[in-house]
């Protein structure tokens, strides 16, 4: 690549004809040379810029289904989730209706066998004496 050769000397004279002092116009006229040195090659080109949000877009597009699939998935887990525990629920209903059932049943028959005991316990008492 061909440079116009730049005269740093009449550009850090024109600075200071300006009002720059020598050392501020010299560290200009450093930075403007080493800024034209600088490697262009490694920035990226509008291809480059254009095919990346290309990418970028169908990762996005790609991202989404995934997360719409896996929200379906958990809505499924949830469904069968919420079946199981309204079986569970029936089931443990169930057995608490019979373990009350029988409770209730006990709550009358040791009531009874302590009358009968005690009837017993009379009977042989009066006939003792």
């Amino acid at each position: 690549m061909h440079y116009k050769t730049f005269d740093t000397h009449k550009y850090i004279k024109e600075l200071q004809a300006t009002g720059f002092d020598e050392k501020q116009a010299e560290t200009l006229v450093r930075s403007l040379l080493a800024s034209r040195d600088f490697d262009l090659s490694v920035l990226a080109t509008r291809e480059q810029v254009t095919e990346l949000d290309s990418k970028v877009e169908n990762l996005e597009t790609k991202l989404t289904a995934e997360i719409s699939s896996v929200r379906n998935e958990v809505s499924n887990l949830e469904v069968k989730l919420n079946g199981r525990m309204d079986n569970l629920e029936a089931k443990l209903n169930g057995r608490m209706d019979k373990i009350e059932a029988k409770v209730d049943m006990i709550k009358w028959i040791i009531p009874i066998l302590l009358a009968n005991f005690a009837m017993v316990a009379a009977i042989m008492i009066k006939m003792i004496f």
